[in-house]
C-alpha cells in the first residue's frame, strides 16, 4: 500500500528549542487503478516531512527531510486544515532519503 505526501502551505508555526513540526503523511484511500482502501481512513502513518525546526536542533533535523518517528511521538495540530505533530527531535526514529 502505498502513500501519498503532502503538500505543506505556508503558515506561522516556529517550534522552540529542540522542537520540530511535522506534516502527517496522508494514507492513500485507493490505488491507482481506482480500487477503494476500506479502513485506510483510520489508519495515520507515523512518517512525515519536516516543516519547521527549533534554533537548538541537531543538524541532521532539516526542513524538507522525510522521516519516520515514534508512534506516540508530539501533539496533534490541526492549521490550515492539514495535520501537523509538534515533537522533540529525540521522537524522529529514522531519516528517509529518496
Amino acid at each position: 500500500m502505498k502513500s501519498k505526501k503532502n503538500k505543506a502551505v505556508q503558515f506561522s508555526l516556529t517550534p522552540f528549542q529542540k522542537n520540530v513540526v511535522v506534516l502527517r503523511t496522508e494514507v492513500a484511500t485507493e490505488t491507482k487503478s481506482g480500487i477503494i482502501i476500506t479502513g485506510a481512513e483510520e489508519t495515520k502513518l507515523n512518517e512525515g516531512t519536516i516543516v519547521a525546526c527549533g534554533e537548538k536542533c541537531n543538524e541532521l533535523v532539516r526542513i524538507g527531510r522525510y522521516v519516520i518517528f515514534d508512534n506516540f511521538a508530539g501533539h496533534e495540530v490541526i492549521h490550515h486544515g492539514l495535520a501537523y505533530i509538534v515533537m522533540d527531535e529525540d521522537a524522529i526514529i529514522v531519516f528517509v532519503d529518496e
